[in-house]
């Protein structure tokens, strides 16, 4: 009896506990409370069990599920009482079999109150316990049924990591052959399209996907994945909510080909294709971040191949030269898997000739209509014909780029026609390309012959033809020919004047136009003509480089008779003298009794002679004969018949000659001559001319008494004589016949005394008469005057031994020069002096650097000349010393007085810099200069100091050309310099502008890594490309003048490309500061329950940004968005760490530092690539809820159970007792 009633309470209590248990649960919850336990249906089912250790009995009757906050539960603790109720604490559960237990037993199940026993008894089994009866008899066959779904709880389809190729727009089914995809959940489509169709997978490559994606499926549908958590509570066991670790992920990996072609042609605007023609390809609109340069092959196209599908712009980079480069940006719709075709026109580059005519020899612009020119191409086609208008010039149409050749075929009036072939190129479009043609005008000359009146060609006399001095008068206004409008002669104003070589001479060549000829001094012997002979030099075609006219130009010799009284007489002694009737005379130029030697010969040739060179007298009643007009010159006149056979011919000859125009010579003819007045006249040696200005003294010494002639007049006695006003000198009474010498004591003022005796005779019957009748005896002294000479040694600077010509010297009256002859003006001060061959007083030095001028006259005794050189070697310094030589005659024996001087040219300097806008040498440009014919004179490559060069002739124009500038420096524009007549040192400079470029940001701090092109407006062409460093980058192969646009084609990593810069080059230096604005991202992190996996909304938290891991330096804190449970960062470029400060109310801080990268690649969060979407980067950021820390016992039920196990204690007590 007291056993069964042992039994009874054992019994009992087991019971009681079991109960408890059963009444006693615990919910834990990542939350901000604690879970509740409680217990939920009946599930009809009993059982009896023992725990892992095989002690503790368990009794269940009548099983209730356990509900940990509403959501199954399950027991894990067989034999240990379950407490029902609040304040269980949530801890993890890590057994992965057990929750893979629930997960097939139950979530798998129909949830029926057996497949729940099932579980529970499958998971009492996996901790260790023991179920040994249970009125669950289909137990076997659920846990078979639960056990082959464990056994399968990894099984993957046959597809599984499969990878797939597509191409955008193509799709592929995948079949499950295993039969169990139908069980499988969407996770990531990978911007793909996807459908599932039971265990059937349909995928569509789209263009928006990567190339490379994945597909990803899971097993475990998401609400079940997880972490499984227990809840733990003092006095209770510890019931579990299952969730599976592992979601049974699958996945399909994807391929995207989505690549298109594009096919570039390249064409002109005559449809011809192109080749070697450069573009460049983005798929930005700015053309930042280029995708490459494609250049036209042969057949003017290229194909571009592995284009996103999607908008591809081009833009043109780089054209043949003869094109038009068209950098417009255009876009073109890549197409999948597709040609796409994009045909760029691009027109010639054309420009304008502008053809300017020049005189030649002026350079103006020859304003006058009509020059006709013809184009033609290299290939020689005519391709235009133009015309000048009325200024002189013409512009063509449009030409294209090339080459170009030209041909004057109808000159301009007044000129030559210029048949050289003129070329020019098109190079730039929109190019107006000045060409210039010079034609030489047409010049005119005037030849002049000199002729006799009378005979000819022939001179009369002893005069001569030759020597005549002639000017060239214009008759009007002569106007250049360019129809400028400048007058280069007024009418009747001397053009030019020349002294006859012979016969004949030639005035220069002169414009066209009217003038007349006139003679300014007759030659040796006749007559000045006062006759104007007018010529017109008028154009006669273009072919016809000089227009001749010829003048014979007809002077009258000089003329005058000679007449004679013939007397009788019966003896010398005889006092009267009777007429002598019929006596015959023959006068004869001397020049032919010189030729024959005797006047008796020269008489058998007369008809040699013109009529006016002889001539025969006889006298009448009164003795008297007169000659007719004899010709300039010295005549022997001779008795050739007496009247009467007995009067004896008189033997002597006489001689006169004609110098002046009616000149009469008159002779008195007897037989005996007792006596004589004496005439003296001086004559100028050299021009045979009476010396009209004089006051010459000579005395007369009678050779037979050896004494001079001593004469008394009045009270007084004359032994010296001297000329009068006129040259002339009469002694005052008459000497007797005999022999006397004429001694100069005193020369005329300007001239040489006559050193040596001067004989005459004073003869007895022939003599001449005076005017009044009275016998004559003419004596004639011929003086000579002293001359200058200028003797100029000329020397060039660094000649040495080498002879240079080319210095040309004008010789002027520094003085006025008297005539001493008859008192004129030979120069006035400023004349130009000829001298010789010498023309409008230029004199040029001989191949021995001497200039000689001889035969200056000095005046009256005093005469100044000057040199100044007008001309000199080119390279060389023109003098602009007036070089003086002033003579004075130191006595009158002195032929010749010579002055010497010297003078040196300087070559010309010219020093040549290089600098910058500071005045700042600069080394490394390569210089050029080139002359007036383009022709290059020097070549350097600068350093520090000037580069000097010597011998540039003067007032020539040079052109200075940087051919290559300085690395970092534009290159200048072309410098003119004209060189100056100094021996100064002359500077000229070319200064380079630098262009440099800073690249900073916000703050101002140097940028390095940004690309930058450098593009030129007008051409379009690169400049240059450079890549920005933190010094600052310096632009090169730019030139002056021209404008260009600065563009940022990448920008650093983490920074916004800015915009353009448009910059034109004048003449300073230009700094540009390109600032970056930083690349900035969002970065938004989801407060994300990990549980629920639903957002966090609601609940305030705080997350800050830190530079370094340990997340000691703060950057910044988030913005919160409660409302969607949000977390907002905007991150440069760089590297950060994101840390939770506060977590919203009820859920766990995390201590991890979430490591965020930002950079070109994209944003990684703790190394994972974040997909960017419509809405930015995101990530997920979970939070694990807090364990309760409350107890919600059943406080009843707990009570009631302990009295209970106290009635039971007290009656086992008294069993025993």
């Amino acid at each position: 009896m007291k056993s069964k009633l042992k039994k009874l309470v054992i019994a009992l209590v087991a019971m009681l506990t079991a109960f408890t248990a059963m009444h006693i649960s615990t919910n834990i919850y990542a939350a901000d409370q604690p879970a509740t336990i409680t217990l939920g249906a009946y599930t009809g089912y009993s059982s009896t069990s023992y725990n892992a250790d095989g002690v503790h009995y368990i009794f269940n009757e009548n099983m209730q599920q356990i509900l940990i906050d509403g959501e199954i539960g399950f027991c894990v603790e067989p034999g240990i009482l379950l407490q029902p109720g609040s304040g269980f604490v949530p801890t993890a559960y890590d057994r992965r079999e057990i929750a893979i237990i629930a997960y097939e037993g139950w979530e798998k199940s129909a949830k029926t109150a057996a497949d729940y026993v099932a579980t529970q008894f499958m998971i009492w089994e996996a901790v260790g316990g023991r179920i040994t009866r249970t009125n669950f008899s289909d137990y076997g066959a659920y846990k078979a049924n639960i056990q082959n779904r464990i056994h399968h709880h990894f099984d993957k389809p046959s597809f599984d990591n499969q990878e797939v190729t597509l191409k955008v727009g193509e799709s592929i089914t995948l079949t499950d052959t295993k039969g169990i995809f139908k069980d499988f959940h969407l996770v990531d489509t990978g911007g793909l399209q996807v459908k599932k169709n039971g265990n059937h997978l349909t995928i569509t490559a789209t263009a928006s996907a990567p190339e490379k994606t994945t597909v990803q499926y899971q097993k475990i549908p998401s609400k079940y994945v997880g972490t499984s958590i227990a809840y733990k509570k003092a006095g209770s066991q510890i019931p579990v909510k299952f969730k599976v670790k592992d979601p049974q992920n699958i996945k399909i990996r994807v391929n995207v080909q989505k690549y298109g072609s594009l096919k570039l042609a390249k064409q002109d605007d005559e449809g011809n294709f192109v080749p070697n023609t450069s573009f460049q390809l983005s798929y930005n609109a700015d053309m930042s971040k280029p995708i490459g340069t494609y250049k036209t092959g042969a057949d003017g196209t290229v194909t571009i191949h592995q284009l996103l599908p999607q908008t591809v712009y081009v833009q043109e980079v780089d054209v043949p030269d003869h094109l038009v480069l068209n950098s417009t940006v255009k876009s073109i719709k890549i197409e999948p898997n597709k040609v796409s075709a994009f045909t760029q026109i691009n027109h010639w580059k054309k420009g304008k000739f502008q053809f300017v005519k020049k005189d030649a020899d002026t350079g103006k612009v020859i304003q006058l209509a009509n020059t006709t020119l013809e184009v033609y191409d290299t290939s020689g086609n005519k391709i235009k014909t133009v015309k000048t208008d009325k200024t002189g010039s013409v512009t063509s149409e449009d030409l294209k780029y090339g080459d170009y050749v030209f041909k004057e075929v109808a000159a301009p009036h007044g000129y030559l026609l210029n048949g050289e072939s003129f070329k020019g190129s098109i190079r730039e479009d929109g190019a107006v390309v000045t060409v210039e043609i010079k034609d030489k005008r047409v010049k005119g000359k005037v030849q002049i012959t000199k002729v006799d009146s009378e005979t000819g060609n022939a001179a009369q006399g002893d005069a001569s033809l030759n020597g005549a001095i002639y000017g060239l008068y214009a008759r009007e206004n002569i106007v250049d020919p360019s129809n400028d409008g400048v007058v280069l002669h007024k009418k009747d104003t001397l053009v030019e004047q020349i002294t006859l070589q012979g016969v004949e001479g030639s005035f220069s060549e002169q414009d066209l136009g009217k003038y007349y000829v006139k003679e300014i001094q007759a030659p040796q012997g006749y007559q000045l003509s006062k006759k104007e002979y007018d010529v017109a030099l008028s154009y006669e075609g273009q072919n016809v480089p000089v227009v001749l006219r010829e003048v014979a130009a007809k002077d009258k010799v000089i003329t005058g008779n000679v007449e004679i009284h013939k007397y009788c007489a019966d003896s010398d002694s005889a006092e009267v003298l009777k007429p002598e009737q019929g006596a015959e005379f023959t006068v004869i130029l001397k020049s032919l009794v010189d030729k024959y030697k005797s006047f008796e010969e020269a008489l058998k040739h007369t008809d040699e002679l013109s009529k006016r060179e002889y001539d025969v007298l006889v006298s009448d009643k009164n003795g008297y004969a007169k000659s007719k007009d004899l010709a300039y010159g010295e005549y022997v006149m001779k008795q050739t018949k007496t009247s009467d056979a007995d009067i004896l011919p008189l033997k002597e000859e006489i001689t006169f000659t004609i110098h002046k125009q009616n000149e009469q010579f008159s002779y008195s003819i007897k037989n005996a001559l007792t006596e004589s007045y004496v005439k003296i006249m001086k004559y100028d040696k050299a021009t045979q001319k009476e010396i009209t200005l004089s006051n010459m003294s000579f005395k007369v010494w009678d050779v037979k008494h050896h004494k001079y002639v001593s004469q008394k007049v009045g009270n007084k006695r004359i032994d010296t004589f001297t000329t009068d006003e006129k040259g002339q000198s009469t002694l005052p009474l008459p000497l007797k016949s005999g022999a006397y010498e004429l001694h100069e004591v005193k020369a005329p003022n300007g001239y040489l005394i006559h050193q040596a005796p001067i004989p005459f005779e004073v003869k007895k019957a022939v003599f001449e008469a005076d005017e009044d009748g009275d016998p004559i005896t003419v004596v004639k002294v011929y003086d000579d005057m002293p001359t200058g000479r200028i003797v100029l040694k000329k020397s060039f600077e660094a000649a040495k031994d080498e002879v240079i010509k080319g210095a040309v010297f004008q010789l002027t009256a520094n003085s006025e020069i008297i005539n001493p002859r008859n008192g004129s003006v030979i120069y006035h001060k400023g004349d130009k002096v000829n001298v010789g061959q010498a023309e409008n007083g230029r004199y040029e030095i001989n191949e021995d650097g001497i200039l000689d001028i001889a035969g200056l006259p000095l005046g009256i005794g005093k005469a100044s000349y000057a040199l100044q050189e007008i001309e000199t070697a080119d390279g060389y310094v023109l003098s602009d010393k007036k070089i003086v030589f002033d003579f004075e005659m130191k006595d009158d024996t002195t032929k010749e007085y010579v002055l010497k001087d010297s003078i040196e040219n300087k070559q010309t300097i010219v020093e040549i810099t290089k600098e910058d806008t500071k005045g700042k040498a600069i080394a490394g440009a390569e210089i050029q200069v080139f002359d007036e014919k383009d022709t290059l004179v020097s070549e350097w490559k600068t350093s520090q100091a000037p580069h000097t060069i010597k011998g540039l002739a003067v007032g020539k124009k040079y052109r200075l050309h940087e051919k290559e500038a300085p690395l970092g420096y534009a290159q200048a524009k072309d410098v003119y310099f004209t060189i100056e007549n100094t021996e100064k040192v002359q500077s000229v400079a070319m200064r380079d502008i630098q262009v440099k470029v800073r690249k900073v940001d916000e703050a101002g701090k140097a940028l390095a890594n940004a690309r930058f092109i450098v593009t030129d407006t007008k051409t379009k062409q690169i400049v240059d490309r450079f890549t920005s460093d933190t010094k600052g980058n310096v632009v090169k192969h730019l030139i002056e003048g021209h404008s260009y646009i600065l563009q940022e084609v990448e920008a650093p990593n983490g920074y916004v490309p800015a915009d353009p810069v448009e910059f034109t080059l004048k003449d300073k230096d230009i700094t540009i500061t390109v600032e970056n604005k930083p690349l900035k991202i969002e970065l938004q992190l989801v407060k994300i329950d990990s549980d629920t996996k639903k957002p966090i909304v609601s609940k305030q938290f705080v997350f800050q940004a830190f530079a370094d891991k340990e997340c000691r330096h703060k950057l910044a804190d988030a913005v919160i968005d409660t409302k969607k449970g949000t977390a907002a960062f905007t991150f440069r470029y760089g590297k950060y760490w994101v840390k939770e400060i506060q977590a919203p109310s009820g859920y766990q801080v995390r201590d991890d530092a979430i490591e965020v990268t930002v950079n070109e690649k994209g944003v990684f969060v703790n190394g994972e690539a974040l997909r960017k979407t419509e809405q930015g980067y995101y990530f997920h950021f979970e939070n694990t809820k807090l364990p309760a820390t409350s107890d919600h016992t059943n406080l009843p039920l707990f009570f009631a159970s302990l009295i209970i196990s106290l009635f039971a204690f007290v009656l086992i007590i008294r069993v025993k007792r």
